[in-house]
């Protein structure tokens, strides 16, 4: 008489069919265990007796013959005991499961930093907030000191709340532990689509993005031409945009506070293979992070965004908010490779490009959600390398050899023009030579001058494609 339940193979619910356990408290093999039928946990130790075959512990010790085998044993040293070890599904002989090189009993899980010995990060994921960084880089010390020894947060995948992840910031040379690192200090110039509509308009006052700043440009209808845009102190910054798209629209409901104001309206990308463009020109910082801000009403959209003139590698934007009424939490994603719609998230950065003008071009994407809409809320360019007012800083002259020298400051990658002649009325026609910047100095030199011919000469520095 076995006493198990004709019903069921497995009367004790302890994983090993009723079949192999054939209650000789000896071990055989897998066909053979031993153990008792009725009993999922034999030696009455606390681990059921399927977990300590699994992870070759005895399944008829309770660690009274050999302390490792008992719910305290802690066979690979890591501080953590057999019952825990079984509740968190490590492995009780390896003392470092996800291999991120912390200890799995100092990865208590909770998700709480007390100390290197009570880290509160999860014992099965290196990356236990979801940031980019393996755990054992995030010491939470508050100092940042390379790579590998970042000084953030391992349960917060934003340490300074700035809304840019910890991983993302490193990658891209800022600080993750200074907000400031991501501010708008240094100029900046946003657009908010879709404006046409109820509550989606943002005050001059308003303070919005994810690199907060005000005197958002509020840009209404599908289709625009030729509109001057101001930056964040309210001047105008000498850029302009124009835009073609399918759709401008807004969700008309609440907008929670200035940031989900931002995320109402939107312009759309509807049908594939229809043009959308985004053209925005004259941008007057020498780097920039390109900001894209995401969000619809009608469930999880996508759109393919590239650049026409190869400014940045064309990306999949993944927009995970399924309802613009709900309170707005913004949520940043990795621009992504097409194709990939596994990021997701309200906003997007690609950052530092140099590129004065950019001709974003929008296709309805579909890999996660509607398959003819891709909406765009709102753009913004952060200016990262100084506002550059273009301008010749000096020209000397050699008049034994026949030179004269001009030097203006430029941005790295972008081309001029050097123009002269013998009037200030100088015109394309006068152009001597052009020029690719490799800096934010540069200088050329004209070489043959006839001074005696050329009692009066002028110079002029353009930027090819600025104007």
């Amino acid at each position: 008489m076995t006493g198990t339940n004709p019903l069921n193979q497995d009367s004790d619910g302890d994983s090993l069919p009723d079949s192999v356990e054939t209650n000789s408290r000896i071990y055989v093999d897998e066909t053979n265990t031993g153990t008792n039928p009725n009993e999922a946990d034999t030696d009455d130790d606390a681990l059921s007796d399927d977990w300590e075959i699994a992870n070759d512990l005895d399944p008829f010790d309770d660690g009274s013959t050999n302390p490792v085998n008992g719910g305290t044993g802690d066979p690979d040293l890591d501080s953590s005991d057999n019952t825990n070890e079984q509740t968190r599904g490590t492995d009780p002989k390896n003392a470092d499961t996800d291999g991120d090189n912390l200890l799995d009993g100092v990865e208590t899980g909770d998700r709480n930093y007390l100390d290197p010995q009570n880290t509160g990060t999860d014992p099965l994921n290196t990356d236990t907030d979801g940031d980019g960084l393996r755990d054992d880089h995030e010491d939470n010390s508050g100092t940042f000191v390379d790579p590998n020894n970042t000084g953030t947060n391992p349960n917060n995948p934003d340490t300074d709340g700035d809304y840019f992840a910890d991983g993302w910031e490193i990658e891209n040379g800022r600080n993750p532990l200074n907000a400031d690192d991501n501010s708008t200090m240094a100029g900046a110039i946003g657009l908010n689509f879709g404006t046409g509509r109820a509550d989606a308009s943002l005050l001059e006052t308003d303070s919005a993005g994810a690199a907060a700043q005000t005197n958002w440009n509020n840009l209404a209808l599908p289709t625009g031409a030729d509109v001057a845009l101001n930056d964040n102190s309210g001047s105008e910054s000498g850029a302009t945009v124009n835009w073609t798209t399918d759709e401008e629209w807004s969700a008309g409901g609440p907008g929670v506070d200035t940031n989900g104001t931002l995320l109402n309206g939107w312009i759309s990308a509807n049908n594939a293979g229809g043009t959308n463009t985004i053209n925005i020109s004259s941008i007057p910082y020498g780097s920039y992070d390109l900001i894209f801000y995401l969000n619809h009403d009608r469930g999880t959209e996508d759109v393919l965004i590239s650049e026409a003139n190869g400014a940045f590698t064309q990306i999949l934007a993944h927009e995970n908010d399924p309802d613009i009424l709900a309170p707005i939490v913004f949520n940043q994603q990795v621009a992504t490779a097409e194709g990939d719609a596994t990021q997701s998230g309200n906003f997007f950065v690609i950052p530092d490009l140099t590129s004065s003008d950019l001709a974003l071009v929008l296709d309805p994407a579909g890999e996660a959600g509607s398959i003819d809409r891709g909406a765009i809320t709102g753009i913004q360019l952060v200016n990262r390398g100084g506002a550059t007012e273009l301008a010749i800083t000096n020209i000397t002259h050699d008049f034994e050899a026949g030179t004269v020298t001009i030097t203006w400051n430029s941005v790295s990658g972008r081309d001029y023009a050097i123009d002269a002649g013998p009037s200030p009325a100088l015109t394309e026609a006068d152009e001597i030579s052009d020029f690719s910047a490799t800096g934010e100095s540069s200088t050329f030199t004209e070489s043959m001058v006839d001074f005696i011919a050329n009692s009066k000469r002028f110079y002029r520095i353009r930027e090819i494609g600025a104007e």
